[in-house]
């Protein structure tokens, strides 16, 4: 498997030309003082990275909205006290000065825990001039139909935002519902809460499911047709000193990690799943730059819905 990733990350190095380039900022640190409600970060001039303020909710989801010629797509709509039309409604307008052609607006979700789709009731409805909305509700059922899925989980479905294809890659455990999206444009890999350099939950009763999806993750990542620049999850909970986090409920994180994780990632996960196995104690398994919390049992995530209610919910 070493070899393999050898010879993958070899052939990354020679094709990564033909991604459209883009540009990360040093870090998502918010100021200290009148942070916005939203970061917003072009990537390049048809892709944005949002992140929602650590005063609005601790969380501090990130939102990503991709543009093609005559789709745009939003995945996920931010956590408690987001209200992200505002800010939505405002990278639309400066696009369409640009590109002043009409536009429909696909509204997704990573997965359907609360500080994902807490501003659904803004974007479902969503509207400005020029611009329809296509909004995918957050249950699987919703997912399956929406994104055209014909055999969920094994098969990855397409959605097509003229000249710019998105891979839909089904990888439930973290939810029933969860999915990745990968650009084939930009190389990035939008992962959700399934991979990104922080806790990652896992309910006991979903540990064969997480598995599965994880090595249909890296078997996707070998595929030398699939040229991968970054993974991108949807928050930051780890410190840039290896090992170590920042507690549940932290606003502001000043040495936080990057956003991105390099794709060798998945080889560091794919080398801990023989930790995970059904029945388990519950308890945190912490690695450099991410750590898994298995959950009880009975712990289902996918009912949680507050964070006052359930603390440990991401």
């Amino acid at each position: 498997m070493y070899l393999l990733w050898i010879a993958f990350l070899f052939l990354g190095l020679l094709s990564a030309s033909n991604l459209v380039p883009g540009v990360l900022p040093p870090s998502f640190v918010e100021p200290e003082n009148n942070p916005p409600l939203w970061r917003v970060h072009a990537y390049n001039n048809n892709t944005y990275i949002l992140r929602q303020s650590g005063l609005t909710d601790y969380e501090k989801p990130f939102l990503y909205l991709l543009f093609g010629d005559q789709k745009a797509y939003l995945f996920d709509t931010g956590s408690l006290n987001g209200h992200p039309a505002p800010i939505i409604t405002k990278i639309i307008a400066d696009y369409m000065v640009v590109h002043p052609s009409p536009l429909e607006l696909i509204v997704g979700h990573s997965h359907s825990h609360w500080d994902h789709v807490a501003g659904d009731s803004e974007m479902k409805n969503f509207s400005m001039p020029g611009v329809t909305t296509k909004f995918i509700a957050p249950d699987l059922d919703s997912v399956i139909k929406g994104y055209s899925f014909h055999s969920w989980p094994e098969k990855i479905a397409v959605l097509d935002l003229s000249s710019r294809r998105l891979d839909v890659l089904p990888i439930p455990g973290h939810t029933p519902d969860a999915i990745a999206i990968y650009d084939r444009q930009t190389g990035l890999l939008l992962t959700g809460d399934s991979v990104y350099p922080g806790r990652i939950y896992i309910p006991g009763n979903a540990i064969k499911v997480f598995k599965e999806s994880h090595k249909r993750l890296q078997r996707f990542a070998l595929e030398s047709a699939n040229e991968i620049r970054w993974i991108l999850g949807c928050h930051i909970e780890q410190k840039k000193t290896p090992f170590e986090e920042y507690p549940i409920g932290t606003r502001r994180q000043p040495d936080e990690h990057t956003l991105q994780l390099d794709v060798s990632i998945l080889e560091d996960m794919s080398k801990g799943l023989d930790k995970l196995h059904v029945g388990m104690v519950p308890g945190q398994i912490m690695f450099k730059e991410f750590s898994w919390v298995v959950q009880g049992a009975n712990d289902m995530m996918q009912e949680w819905k507050h964070v006052d209610q359930f603390p440990l919910a991401t």
